[in-house]
């Protein structure tokens, strides 16, 4: 019985390993190319949108693709905060088991 134990234990702890190394790499995507593009392009949009008129077609739609933009931004920031925890809620469990 022991031994059954032991190796569901060892299981269980290499899945905590594998999820945290999946999370890292997400996060790792995230912060070194992810974020950084999305900030990119919306900075972009922004300095094309600012000179055109206000009431101009080519500004409403530049403004939608902006909010479209930002709003994938603040997800994918989102996602950044919660890998967070996420990888911080699974270390803590792995120590928990040892």
């Amino acid at each position: 019985m022991r031994h059954t134990e032991q190796r569901l234990h060892f299981a269980i702890m290499d899945m905590i390993g594998q999820e945290i190394n999946r999370l890292n790499t997400r996060k790792q995507e995230l912060t070194s190319r992810i974020i950084p593009d999305f900030e990119h392009r919306t900075q972009v949009l922004y300095a094309q949108i600012l000179p055109l008129p206000k009431d101009s077609a080519d500004r409403e739609h530049l403004e939608e693709e902006y909010a479209k933009l930002s709003k994938e931004l603040t997800l994918r920031s989102d996602e950044l905060i919660s890998i967070g925890h996420q990888i911080e809620h699974l270390e803590a469990e792995k120590n928990f088991r040892r």
